[in-house]
């Protein structure tokens, strides 16, 4: 949809990520191809009452590095050097935490249910970016999610892996953990969701407040410590050498924009 170029928040968001695009472009970031400039995408903009306060994070033009997986990522440089990334753990169900005062319990919160962690996180991050609490399937990014690790575990690549991706994809996950047996099993290690159906805060809500962290980040880390820290939504890629000023300043703007200061974790 349209948006006017003299809208308030629209001209300072908009200065903001073509100075990003600019300091970026001025970076030695390889692979080049993985890198081609950013903008902020905002959601609901249709929607009554809208006020840039849904979604808004900051989108890699073509994809690029944002869509390959962790050890892709990790293999690029920037300005040389080898890369670190580093992850706010849990970030939404922090968010969600944070939101109704509620502290997060201690530890990795998708440990300890009894499946496998991969299969806590997604069930999560499915009830988390849906209404009520996930049915009885499984969603098709789950099930493609799922099928990619399990046939990248055999690492045998080519057209194996493409044919058991498209295998996989259409039954592992289903038959392996079905959505009837593992949400019932799963719900009672998350009571913050209990009252998830009825929640005033949604997915675009967590996502605003977790992308103005990661921007202001990105932003403070390039204008103030001319450090390059590429956003992959929830986590930074940055110069291994410049780790903890990286985890501080997102720690500080995570603090800012949520009011609570996040887990990382860094590979």
């Amino acid at each position: 949809m349209a948006v006017s170029l003299t809208d308030p928040f629209a001209v300072v968001e908009g200065g903001r990520v073509n100075e990003l695009n600019a300091y970026f472009a001025a970076q030695d970031i390889q692979p080049a191809y993985l890198l081609g400039g950013f903008q902020r995408i905002f959601s609901d903009g249709d929607k009554p009452g809208f006020n840039w306060n849904v979604g808004g994070r900051l989108y890699n033009i073509g994809g690029g590095y944002q869509q390959e997986d962790k050890k892709t990522r990790l293999a690029m440089t920037i300005n040389s050097e080898p890369v670190v990334e580093i992850d706010i753990r849990a970030s939404h169900l922090t968010i969600l935490h944070a939101l109704k005062k509620e502290p997060m319990p201690a530890g990795d919160p998708y440990e300890g249910t009894g499946y496998p962690r991969a299969i806590v996180k997604s069930w999560v991050a499915m009830t988390l970016g849906h209404d009520k609490l996930p049915g009885n399937k499984w969603s098709p990014s789950a099930k493609k999610a799922y099928a990619k690790k399990q046939c990248d575990i055999r690492q045998r690549g080519g057209f194996f892996q493409f044919f058991c991706e498209s295998v996989c994809k259409a039954r592992c996950l289903q038959k392996f953990h079905p959505m009837s047996e593992v949400g019932p099993n799963i719900a009672p290690h998350f009571p913050i969701l209990d009252d998830w159906a009825t929640s005033p805060w949604r997915w675009g809500d967590f996502q605003f407040l977790e992308s103005n962290a990661v921007i202001d980040a990105v932003h403070h880390l390039a204008m103030v410590h001319d450090i390059p820290a590429l956003p992959v939504h929830d986590s930074l890629i940055a110069p291994k050498s410049q780790q903890a000023i990286v985890e501080q300043v997102l720690s500080d703007m995570f603090l800012k924009h949520v009011g609570v200061r996040p887990i990382l974790t860094a590979k």
